[in-house]
């Protein structure tokens, strides 16, 4: 991240598998950056600069519904 630029986008597409037993309903997605060195959680913070609660920031919601 050291080498990142102010209003840089970057794509890092994941695949996620879900359990099939996972029951329908709303769940949240969320993210956290870790230093590669000590692997701890990197602190982040919202635009006012309050620090997030575990430093998890939340990138959206994702509904399973019934098959």
């Amino acid at each position: 991240t050291y080498t990142w630029q102010e209003g840089e986008l970057l794509e890092d597409p994941y695949h996620l598998a879900l359990d099939e037993s996972l029951p329908p309903g709303q769940y949240e997605l969320s993210v956290g950056m870790y230093d590669t060195n000590t692997i701890a959680r990197i602190p982040a913070f919202d635009p006012a600069g309050n620090r997030l609660p575990e430093d998890k920031i939340v990138i959206g919601y994702v509904t399973l519904v019934a098959p």
